[in-house]
């Protein structure tokens, strides 16, 4: 192993499934990281200032590939309950596990939960969706609302495919 390394057991195969197989090496530098992913689950979990960010960026990817770019929104349906991190992490983890490791999810302060799903059809959300249901302890809590971009001549930025979404939540139209 070279200087400067670390062996990562922690990702990919069971460590007796990889037995004999050379370990993965990681730069000592980001090592931490992995350790810090693995006690903080919530890390993986952006904000409303990482999905503004990222709005852009998948935006702006989803047109330049052609491809859907769906954004799911799960908001209380009980005006002025809070999705507190605290007191629905088990719930948000569950959100994040029905999720394909090129999704992501954000907390929106304590009003929702919002999934962008790149490369994502109105089918794959609908889809998520119902994965979703089925791992939520109380389905009914939520509204969820979906919005797809689906062509590059889909005039929408970001925000207004977010705003769609939660039209749509608000609506109990999903």
């Amino acid at each position: 192993m070279a200087k400067g390394m670390v062996t990562d057991t922690s990702r990919g195969a069971p460590a007796e499934a990889s037995a004999g197989a050379p370990a993965e090496a990681v730069p000592v530098e980001i090592a931490h990281v992995f350790a810090e992913l693995a006690a903080r689950p919530f890390a993986r979990i952006g904000d409303d200032r990482d999905l503004v960010r990222d709005l852009v960026v998948e935006v702006a990817r989803a047109r330049r590939e052609a491809q859907p770019l769906t954004c799911l929104l799960l908001s209380p349906r009980r005006e002025g309950a809070p999705l507190n991190p605290a007191a629905t992490g088990a719930s948000t983890l569950a959100v994040q596990a029905t999720l394909r490791a090129s999704d992501r999810l954000y907390l929106l302060g304590s009003e929702a939960l919002v999934a962008l799903l790149p490369g994502c059809e109105q089918s794959g959300a609908d889809a998520t969706v119902i994965r979703i249901r089925r791992v939520l302890q109380d389905p009914g809590a939520f509204e969820v609302g979906t919005a797809t971009l689906r062509t590059r001549s889909d005039g929408r930025t970001g925000w207004e495919l977010f705003v769609d979404a939660w039209r749509r939540a608000q609506q109990g139209a999903g």
